[in-house]
C-alpha cells in the first residue's frame, strides 16, 4: 500500500510542477473528437507504440475496452466481451485468417502476424457486419498502411528483460502510380513463463499498382517460429500424467500468406490463400513407472505432431451510392478450408515402447452472400440494414492403428445454412452528440480447428484417451474398469452444431473541446455455444446455451495543455445453462465482472512524453487444467509507466511493466509475471 501512496503521490506532484512549466514552447493537447462508428471501435497503432511493449499484434489491442490478454505457457489468448479469439473472425483489411493455434486449446497463433505495417485494429463485437459475417463475438479486422509517394523507412530496436531482443524494419518507395512497403523482424527472447526460448521471425511484402481506374495490390508475408516446450523445467503443467520431455524438445510454427485485391471502380475483388504448419519435435522421451519418469533410451528423429491447414478463398464486392436510396453493398465470398493432422502416439507393449500412427482430416465448403444498405432517414437519423446468407458443409476422418494392428476409421459430414439479418439505427442531433440502436442474428459455424478437436476426441483417438484418463474430473464420470466408457463419453460430446441466437447493442457519445464521454451496453443470447474444456486436446462441444450482458464506460479529458487523461471502465457476466462436461460453474471462463484502465499523459517539455497508467482485471472463474479444480482467479492489479523522447529524427521510449513488481501470475495465465524494463530505439527517415 505504501508504494501505491508513493506512486499516486509522485504523480499528483508531477502535474503540479509541469503546470508550472514553459506553456509558450508546450504543445497544446487536445482529444480528437471521432465521429461515432456504431458497434466499431479502432484503436491506431500509432498511439499504442509509443507506450507499450509490442512483440505481437495483439499488444496493439490488448488494453481495449472489455479485453482481456492471457499470456499463458500456450501462447498469447484474447478475451473480448466475456468470448475467447475463436469467436471472432479474424481479418487483414477484410480478408480472413486461417485459425489454426499453437496448441489444441488455442484458436489462433497471434505471434506469426507481422505487424510493422499494421495502421489500426478495428474491432466489431458483435453480430452486426453483413461483410464479415454474425459471428457470435464479432471481427477483428487489421488494417496495414498503404505505399505513399516518395521515399521513407522505419529501423526499430530494442531489448529488455528475459534476454529479450527485437530488430525490425519497414521501407516504403513510391511513386504516383506504383508503390512498395517490405517490412522485416526478428525477435528472440526468453519469455515470462518458464524462461522457454522463443525465435521469431516474418518478412511481408505490399506492392500496389494503379492504371486509370484500376488498382491491384498484393498482400504477402511469411512468418517463421521457433519455440521450446513449457514443460522442460519442473513440469507443473503435465495434460499426458504419463511422460514428459526432455529440456531441448520445442516446435516450429509456419504461416505463410498471399492475398491478391483488384479494385475497379465499384467493384472489388480478393483472392487469398494462407497455409500454416506446426511441427513437433520432442527430443527424448520420459515414460512415468512406479519409480518415478524413467528416461527412454530412445531419441526422436522426426516430429511426433505434424498439423498443417490451407485456407483458399475469395471474395467478390460491389459499392455503388445510390441517390434515392443510398450506399448500396453487395458481395459474394467463397472459403474452403481443410486441416490435416499426423499423430505419434507412444505405447508401452509388454515393456517396449511401439508408436501408433493416428491421421485426423477435415474440411470445410463455405459459401455466402451478403447485402448492406446505408440511407440517411431525415436530418439527424440513418440506419444500416445487413442481410447475409451462409451455406457450409463438412466432411472429416479420423483413422488410428491399435495395438493390435487393427485400423479404426471413423468419418462425419454435416451440411448447415443460415440466413442473417442486422439493422443499426444512428441518432446524431448535433456534432456533439450522437447514440445509435444495434441488433443482429448470430450464425457462428464450427472453425476447422473446432471440428478437428471434435472429431478426434469423438473418435476417442489415443490422445483424447489420455485426456480423460489424466483428468479428475472426466476419469469419475467417463471411466469404468480402466476403460473409457466410448458411449457415454459420445453422448456428452454429442454432434457439433452451430452457435445461432441474437445480439443487441446500445450506444450514445457526447464530445465537445478536450472532452469526450462514452457509454456502451450490450446483450446477447446464443444457442449452442461451442466450448472447449479446458484441456491440452481439447473436447469441443455444444452447451445449450450462454447469456452474456455488461455495461462499457470510456472517458477522455485534456485536463490542462500539458496533461491528457483516458480511462475506461468494464462491466461483465455471462450465464450459461446445459453444460455437459465443465459443470462446476454457470459463467464462462476468463470474464471478469470489472476492467478499468487508465492514462495520463504528461508533457512537461517540448518532445518529452510521460505517461504512467494502471491496470485492474477483477475476479472470474477460470476453467481447470488437467489436475487442478475449476476456481475463481482473485484478479490483479499492474501500474506501468512510458516515458518518450524525440531528438533529431529518432525516438527514445522507455518502458516499465509492472513497476511495483505484483505477482500478477495467475496459474496458467498472466499479463506479466515480473517488473519489466523495455528499451527502444526508433529512427525514421
Amino acid at each position: 500500500m505504501n508504494k501505491k501512496v508513493l506512486f499516486l503521490a509522485t504523480i499528483f506532484l508531477l502535474i503540479q510542477s509541469f503546470l508550472q512549466a514553459r506553456a509558450d514552447s508546450t504543445p497544446t493537447i487536445t482529444v480528437k473528437a471521432t465521429p461515432v462508428s456504431p458497434t466499431e471501435h479502432t484503436v491506431e497503432a500509432g498511439a499504442v507504440y509509443p507506450i507499450r511493449r509490442v512483440t505481437s499484434v495483439v499488444d496493439l489491442f490488448k488494453d481495449t475496452p472489455g479485453v482481456i490478454f492471457q499470456n499463458s505457457q500456450f501462447g498469447k489468448k484474447v478475451f473480448i466481451k466475456g468470448l475467447d479469439d475463436e469467436k471472432y473472425r479474424i481479418m487483414i483489411n477484410g480478408v480472413p485468417l486461417a485459425n489454426r493455434g499453437t496448441y489444441h486449446t488455442r484458436g489462433f497463433e497471434w505471434d506469426t502476424i507481422p505487424y510493422e505495417n499494421i495502421k489500426s485494429v478495428k474491432l466489431v463485437e458483435g453480430p452486426f457486419s453483413a461483410e464479415y459475417g454474425y459471428q457470435s463475438g464479432g471481427v477483428i479486422n487489421l488494417i496495414t498502411e498503404k505505399p505513399k509517394e516518395g521515399l521513407r523507412g522505419k529501423i526499430s530496436v530494442e531489448g529488455g528483460k528475459f534476454n529479450e531482443h527485437q530488430e525490425s524494419f519497414l521501407l516504403n518507395a513510391g511513386t504516383k502510380n506504383f508503390g512498395l512497403i517490405s517490412t522485416g523482424r526478428f525477435l528472440e527472447t526468453d519469455t515470462q513463463l518458464d524462461h522457454q526460448h522463443i525465435k521469431n521471425y516474418d518478412f511481408s511484402l505490399l506492392p500496389t499498382f494503379q492504371f486509370n481506374d484500376l488498382k491491384v495490390s498484393s498482400l504477402v508475408f511469411h512468418n517463421y517460429k521457433k519455440e521450446k516446450y513449457p514443460f522442460d523445467k519442473d513440469m507443473k503443467f503435465n495434460i499426458y500424467e504419463k511422460w514428459k520431455y526432455e529440456p531441448g524438445s520445442y516446435f516450429e510454427y509456419f504461416n505463410d500468406y498471399y492475398n491478391t485485391n483488384l479494385n475497379y471502380k465499384s467493384l472489388d475483388f480478393n483472392i487469398y490463400y494462407n497455409e500454416q504448419e506446426r511441427k513437433d519435435y520432442p527430443e527424448t522421451y520420459y515414460v512415468k513407472s512406479k519409480d518415478g519418469y524413467k528416461r527412454l533410451p530412445y531419441k526422436l528423429k522426426y516430429n511426433m505432431d505434424h498439423t498443417n491447414v490451407y485456407f483458399p478463398g475469395l471474395k467478390l464486392k460491389w459499392n455503388q451510392s445510390i441517390p434515392a436510396l443510398g450506399k448500396l453493398k453487395l458481395g459474394f465470398e467463397f472459403r474452403r478450408p481443410k486441416s490435416r493432422v499426423h499423430f505419434l502416439v507412444p505405447f508401452l507393449k509388454q515393456g517396449s515402447l511401439i508408436w501408433l500412427n493416428e491421421y485426423v482430416r477435415v474440411h470445410n465448403n463455405m459459401y455466402a452472400l451478403f447485402g448492406e444498405l446505408k440511407r440517411p432517414l431525415g436530418e439527424t437519423f440513418s440506419s444500416t440494414t445487413g442481410v447475409r446468407f451462409d451455406w457450409f458443409n463438412f466432411y472429416g476422418s479420423s483413422n488410428r492403428h491399435l495395438p493390435n494392428g487393427k485400423l479404426e476409421k471413423l468419418g462425419y459430414s454435416s451440411d448447415r445454412h443460415h440466413f442473417s439479418l442486422s439493422e443499426t439505427l444512428t441518432f446524431s442531433p448535433s456534432e456533439t452528440f450522437s447514440s445509435y440502436a444495434s441488433v443482429g442474428t448470430i450464425f457462428t459455424p464450427p472453425t476447422i480447428m473446432d471440428y478437428f478437436r471434435w472429431l478426434s476426441n469423438y473418435s476417442l483417438s489415443a490422445r483424447a484417451r489420455q485426456v480423460i484418463l489424466g483428468t479428475p474430473s472426466l476419469k469419475e464420470r467417463f471411466v469404468v474398469n480402466g476403460q473409457v466408457d466410448k458411449k457415454k463419453w459420445q453422448e456428452a460430446l454429442g454432434k457439433l452444431k452451430p452457435e445461432t441466437g441474437y445480439g443487441i447493442e446500445l450506444g450514445t457519445k457526447y464530445k465537445m473541446k478536450g472532452f469526450s464521454l462514452k457509454l456502451k451496453g450490450f446483450y446477447s443470447y446464443i444457442n449452442d455455444y461451442i466450448a472447449k474444456y479446458p484441456t491440452n486436446h481439447a473436447p469441443t462441444y455444444n452447451v445449450d446455451s450462454v447469456k452474456l450482458y455488461g455495461l462499457n464506460f470510456e472517458g477522455r479529458k485534456a485536463v490542462t495543455e500539458f496533461a491528457n487523461l483516458r480511462f475506461s471502465v468494464t462491466y461483465e457476466n455471462t450465464r450459461k445453462s446445459g453444460d455437459r462436461l465443465l459443470t462446476d460453474s454457470k459463467r464462462l471462463p476468463n470474464v471478469p465482472k470489472w476492467k478499468f484502465d487508465g492514462y495520463l499523459t504528461l508533457i512537461p517539455f517540448e518532445n518529452l512524453y510521460i505517461t504512467p497508467s494502471v491496470h485492474y482485471v477483477g475476479k472470474r472463474p477460470t476453467g481447470g487444467a488437467p489436475l487442478q479444480t475449476i476456481d475463481t482467479l482473485g484478479g490483479y492489479t499492474t501500474y506501468d509507466l512510458a516515458v518518450n523522447y524525440l531528438f533529431k529524427g529518432f525516438q527514445f521510449d522507455f518502458l516499465v511493466e509492472n513497476i511495483f513488481d505484483r505477482k500478477a501470475y495467475e496459474r496458467i495465465d498472466s499479463p506479466i509475471t515480473e517488473r519489466c524494463f523495455t528499451f527502444r530505439v526508433t529512427k525514421e527517415f
